[in-house]
């Protein structure tokens, strides 16, 4: 009903208040653990086994059929996460062009 508006407000209350699809989380955190999010083809158990590889609490995020769902907070715990991988790559590609620019 409303087009999931009340749906939306009960995951809300129940302090779920951020949410992702599968394929968009698959997308945008693989770089975490690439390895366990392509170890099943089931969304639940490869996001399972990824969040377990990053000792992320089971407490602050739930599995729907469809979606993602996360704790106020834990998004911003797993993005940080997901920024020290990126900072850390490019710090090693940039150090790569400076060594080949040098010589």
């Amino acid at each position: 009903t409303c087009n999931g508006v009340l749906e939306g407000i009960r995951i809300c209350m129940r302090g779920f208040p951020n949410r992702m699809q599968y394929p968009d989380f698959k997308a945008r955190y693989a770089i975490l653990a690439a390895t366990e999010l392509n170890s099943s083809s089931d969304n639940k158990v490869a996001v399972h086994a990824l969040m377990d590889k990053i000792e992320f609490p089971r407490e602050r995020y739930r599995l729907g059929h469809t979606l993602v769902f996360f704790r106020a907070g834990a998004l911003g715990a797993l993005e940080e996460k997901r920024d020290n991988i990126v900072i850390k790559l490019l710090r090693m590609m940039q150090g790569q062009v400076f060594k080949h620019i040098k010589n």
